[in-house]
């Protein structure tokens, strides 16, 4: 009899359970498998029923989501909530979306020991600024606070690698960064209109850590990966657009095609990216090799910073999956590509900019 009496009574504290604690509880045997190291998986789950309990669209989300995002937050090593540079559990009606804060991909950074140290700021139009760049980087920036800031003008990110004494420096403009946002599926919505700052701040220091010439922990490779899939970059923006042929691509390594000035390169003729797919499908399966995911990313980021019109020459209407269907090399020397003409766009771009230049600060200490 009081074994029944037992069983009666867990069954029904167990009917009583809040749905919350009940998901997490179900979860954390899978949450511990996939815990970085840098995760205390007790007080993660204490505090991931905490942010959902005070998010009460979070709890209408689907039970799916909300365990991929949390999965997704604990193999990161970052804690679900963006108080101290951790990650953001968005709800996009019924769908849960992970978002790492800026200040969470630069503790992975420095937890990694990526860099000894790394700092990220927004620069207004009034703000004493000073920015070189070269052999010898360095920043001098005095904010102005209060309502004599001025317009938001761009953001910088100041990096120190372990065993090096420069700096390295990553600057982007406004209008660099907006096409950046314009290619997000949640450009006018959530925190590109809420947090616009710290999503530009967050956007150049992606850039910056994507060009570093050092190797990344999987935590920090895993919340890039996470951030770029919340915006999900937009390769074929419009369905409308006729479509263009995929110009075959200087080769990845060896000497560079033979310029034809000096500002352009020389492609070859374009074959139509049907041609490229088409000869691709017609392999067996196992020879269609899934691509690494470092390539991936090296792809991802420039198809991230390159313009629509960029994107538009290089690529045409080729999707995500017609990309993945080419071999290490083309995705890499594309990838080469589109920063190349990223960089001549944005070169040509700045010179037709009139904007009136921020104060420059007087020699004194750098940051």
């Amino acid at each position: 009899m009081s074994r029944e009496i037992q069983t009666r009574a867990q069954s029904a504290a167990l009917q009583k359970q809040d749905p919350v604690d009940g998901l997490i509880d179900k979860a954390l045997p899978k949450l511990r498998e996939a815990a970085s190291r840098y995760i205390d998986i007790t007080k993660f789950a204490r505090i991931a029923v905490g942010t959902i309990k005070r998010t009460p669209k979070l709890a209408q989300c689907t039970e799916t989501s909300l365990l991929l995002c949390l999965l997704d937050c604990a193999a990161m090593g970052l804690l679900p909530t963006g108080k101290r540079g951790g990650a953001y559990m968005i709800p996009y009606g019924t769908e849960a979306t992970l978002v790492p804060d800026y200040r969470g991909l630069m503790w992975l950074a420095e937890k990694g020991e990526i860099v000894r140290r790394i700092s990220a700021h927004a620069v207004h139009a009034n703000d004493l600024f000073k920015i070189k760049l070269g052999d010898s980087p360095s920043v001098a920036h005095e904010p102005t606070t209060g309502d004599e800031m001025g317009d938001f003008i761009g953001a910088y990110s100041i990096a120190w690698l372990p065993d090096e004494e420069e700096p390295e420096v990553e600057w982007m403009t406004k209008r660099q960064i907006d096409m950046i946002r314009a290619r997000s599926k949640a450009s006018g919505a959530g925190p590109w209109k809420t947090d616009y700052e710290p999503m530009a701040i967050k956007t150049v220091i992606k850039r910056q850590l994507s060009r570093m010439p050092v190797e990344i922990t999987p935590e920090l490779e895993r919340a890039m990966d996470v951030d770029n899939r919340a915006n999900e970059i937009n390769v074929t923006p419009s369905a409308q657009r006729p479509a263009l042929s995929f110009g075959s691509l200087p080769a990845a390594t060896g000497s560079s095609p033979e310029p034809k000035d000096e500002t352009e390169s020389r492609v070859e003729e374009p074959k139509p990216v049907e041609e490229r797919t088409a000869a691709v499908e017609k392999k067996p399966a196992a020879e269609v090799k899934p691509v690494p995911l470092a390539i991936r990313e090296e792809l991802n980021s420039a198809l991230q910073f390159a313009p629509e019109s960029v994107c538009k020459e290089v690529i045409g209407d080729s999707t995500r999956d017609d990309l993945d269907k080419l071999s290490d090399e083309e995705q890499i020397a594309a990838a080469k590509v589109l920063n190349s003409r990223t960089a001549k766009h944005d070169a040509a771009e700045d010179k037709k900019t009139d904007r009136p230049a921020p104060r420059t600060v007087p020699a004194g200490s750098l940051i």
